[in-house]
């Protein structure tokens, strides 16, 4: 996927600039696909991804001119450590409740 918005970006970034001679196209209503200060190279690839992802958990794409999943492997594994943390603590209450509730 992330091969495939590369390709697609490109393709959106030379169709962007070779278009400077010609009118402003008008925004959706009411900004539901970006506003103006929004790039909308990027707002189309967003579009696109989800799009193409409808559906499917788990999915992840990295664009741009360095395409390092570090930073992002780091960032998921903080996210996953959070959410164990989170159903961990979730559960302890449930078990505390139902102790509770039930007197045993």
């Amino acid at each position: 996927m992330s091969e495939e918005l590369t390709i697609l970006e490109s393709c959106l970034i030379k169709a962007e600039t070779g278009n400077d001679n010609q009118e402003d196209v008008s925004l959706w209503p009411n900004d539901i696909f970006g506003n103006e200060k929004d790039n909308a190279v990027q707002t189309l690839l967003h579009i696109y991804f989800r799009h193409q992802t409808l559906g499917q958990t788990g999915c992840l794409a990295v664009v741009g001119p360095s395409r390092d999943l570090s930073q992002a492997s780091t960032r998921l594994m903080e996210l996953n450590l959070q959410i164990r943390e989170a159903l961990s603590q979730a559960q302890a209450c449930q078990l505390h409740a139902t102790t509770f509730s039930t007197g045993l």
